[in-house]
């Protein structure tokens, strides 16, 4: 979750997402999350596609 205040404070990130080691859905999946405090963007990127188990 993404607070006000955090993106207030100027952060600008990217960080890998944890993946489980299967998945309930076939689909794709996001790798990343980044933050750019310029334009005040939250983005899910690095999309995988994995099937279901």
């Amino acid at each position: 979750m993404v607070t006000r205040a955090y993106l207030l404070s100027d952060p600008s990130l990217t960080r890998e997402l944890e993946q489980p080691q299967a998945f309930q859905r076939t689909g794709y999946f996001p790798t990343r999350v980044q933050h750019d405090s310029d334009f005040y963007t939250v983005a899910l990127t690095g999309m995988a596609h994995h099937d279901a188990a």
